[in-house]
């Protein structure tokens, strides 16, 4: 029987030895977002994740959840078959799949319900894995809940806990530093401290925490350990590759390379270690970093997109001619691309090969997988390059919908939208 801590009730108490500190530094602490917006979701449900119950496996139009219409949400995060939202009064909601305790509570699965144990604690900011989901408070602190699968099945939670069903304090990062940011692969996390410096754990078999984990010691890789970078201001978190960003514009990669996802070719398919990544910026830098299953991309201060690794069903919203090779059975981009169909963007997020992009106007674009309606445009077909989405329900031309951010799941999308 998997050893599950008990849950929270109240705000744990943190002894002096375990309390975060600031850390003077290149990091503030995370703020919460300050937009209210409306939800829509749509895509595939068979796990519960469109939160319309249990009769509805599909949506192809972006559709809102009776449950939360009522809620004023200012963020969300999608994982690979569940979601959680958080509440401008600080209620955590989550919807979907439950197997291995992401959900953070017992109960309903197809429809939303509140995660208990948090109360009184701020919340700031969320993540979202396959199994495993986190919650950054806006005291530096980091709760975490669900567990981390390998190749071989369930890894764990922690070296001595297998699944952790309720948040629970995460205590082992070795720093004193307030921890002011946290994304989720499929099944590992990495943690950004107030100091520039990065934490990875959970599943290692890809290098994606940042470290070779021994094939015979892969619980070695459920306790968080510092990357051999400094002085980063950004991180982000593929399905089995990571990326981040440091004080001087630099960006480096690490994890599954087999598409040239890193930003990279290698020949062996991996990036062991944190490795800098040539950029083709000259009068610009990145400022924020997405990426899904096997493609990543790359948005500049400028307002433009930049994308590389698997391109079969159309992840990048690139024409043919950006494919490093004409073999049919592995298509990909091996080196960061600019997208000349997206400009004036200040948002982008992907799904596990589905992309989303948002401009400054708080339009939105999708492209790529769009199979079982992720993609937002009323039909099951793959879009090659980045498409107006016009199908939100309740908005017409005339009352078009103004979108606050975007999160794509594995086959689904959640988008938050300014109240009309």
């Amino acid at each position: 029987m998997p050893a599950v801590t008990k849950q929270i009730t109240k705000r744990q108490k943190v002894s002096n030895e375990t309390a975060r500190k600031f850390v003077e530094g290149l990091n503030p602490l995370k703020l919460r977002n300050s937009k209210v917006g409306k939800l829509f979701i749509c895509g595939n449900g068979d796990c519960g994740q469109l939160g319309l119950g249990d009769d509805v496996f599909e949506r192809l139009r972006p559709a809102p959840i009776p449950k939360l219409e009522e809620l004023e949400i200012v963020d969300v995060a999608a994982g690979g078959l569940h979601n959680i939202i958080l509440t401008k009064d600080n209620k955590l909601f989550s919807w979907g799949c439950n197997d291995q305790g992401a959900l953070g509570r017992t109960g309903e699965e197809f429809e939303p319900e509140q995660i208990p144990g948090l109360e009184g604690i701020e919340i700031v900011k969320l993540a979202c894995g396959d199994s495993i989901s986190a919650a950054l408070t806006d005291k530096g602190q980091l709760y975490s809940w669900g567990t981390f699968r390998n190749a071989e099945g369930i890894l764990g939670f922690s070296k001595t806990v297998t699944v952790q069903n309720t948040p629970v304090l995460v205590e082992d990062i070795p720093s004193k530093a307030w921890i002011v940011d946290v994304v989720a692969g499929v099944d590992h996390l990495l943690a950004l401290t107030s100091d520039g410096r990065v934490y990875g754990w959970g599943n290692g078999q890809q290098s994606q925490i940042g470290r070779k984990v021994s094939p015979r010691r892969q619980k070695d890789g459920l306790k968080p350990e510092r990357l051999g970078i400094k002085n980063i201001v950004s991180i982000a978190a593929g399905a089995y590759h990571s990326f981040a960003i440091d004080s001087k514009g630099a960006v480096y990669s690490w994890g599954l390379n087999n598409f040239s996802q890193c930003g990279f070719f290698t020949p062996d398919g991996m990036v062991s270690i944190p490795t800098k990544v040539q950029l083709p910026l000259e009068d610009a830098k990145v400022t924020r970093i997405v990426a899904g299953e096997h493609h990543s991309l790359f948005l500049d201060d400028k307002g433009r997109v930049y994308g590389c690794g698997r391109s079969d069903s159309y992840q990048l919203g690139l024409p043919d001619s950006a494919n490093s090779s004409n073999d049919t059975t592995k298509r990909m981009v091996n080196h960061i691309t600019h997208n000349e169909k997206l400009q004036n963007i200040r948002y982008i997020d992907t799904g596990s090969n589905h992309s989303v992009a948002i401009n400054n106007e708080n339009q939105a674009y999708s492209w790529g997988y769009g199979d079982n309606g992720a993609l937002a445009n009323i039909k099951n077909d793959d879009i090659q390059f980045p498409t107006l989405i016009s199908s939100f329900k309740g908005y017409t031309p005339e009352n078009p919908a103004k979108l606050i951010q975007a999160n794509l799941g594995g086959q689904h999308s959640v988008f938050l939208l300014e109240k009309n």
